[in-house]
């Protein structure tokens, strides 16, 4: 007989339409398993928006986001740990993996342009291919 185990997930989100999917394949998981959980948000380096007050706005629209994401899983007694970082989003993901030393990645799978769809491919090879624990990919559409 085989067990599985998962102590620890965490979770890349960037608030695209995937990352709901994402979010609710870790709640079930984590519930599952009565694992922990980090999630992280990764800004890319440089400014979003040439304006600072764009920029500010972009920002606390984020924060607001991240405060709506902990409001949702507190309320399914799920306390997550939370890591906003800012740079590469692979080398950020990946430094994450080895401070939290999670059994399982998991990651968004797209559907966009064939330009967005190269850069978030390359990202997901990367992942799959650096990261020291399993990596899972959620589709938008996956059924949770």
């Amino acid at each position: 007989m085989i067990f599985l185990s998962m102590d620890k997930i965490l979770v890349a989100i960037d608030f695209t339409e995937v990352s709901k999917a994402v979010l609710a394949r870790a709640k079930k998981l984590v519930l599952a398993f009565d694992a922990r959980l980090c999630i992280i948000h990764v800004e890319p380096d440089g400014d979003v928006y040439a304006r600072e007050e764009d920029n500010l706005e972009f920002h606390l629209e984020t924060s607001h986001k991240i405060d709506a994401v902990r409001k949702e899983f507190n309320e399914a007694n799920i306390f997550p740990y939370f890591k906003e970082a800012s740079g590469l989003p692979a080398k950020c993901i990946l430094n994450e993996c080895e401070r939290f030393k999670p059994d399982v990645l998991i990651l968004g799978a797209y559907r966009y342009s064939k330009l967005i769809r190269i850069w978030s491919d390359n990202l997901r090879e990367e992942m799959i291919a650096k990261a020291p624990c399993s990596v899972l990919l959620v589709h938008p559409d996956d059924e949770v």
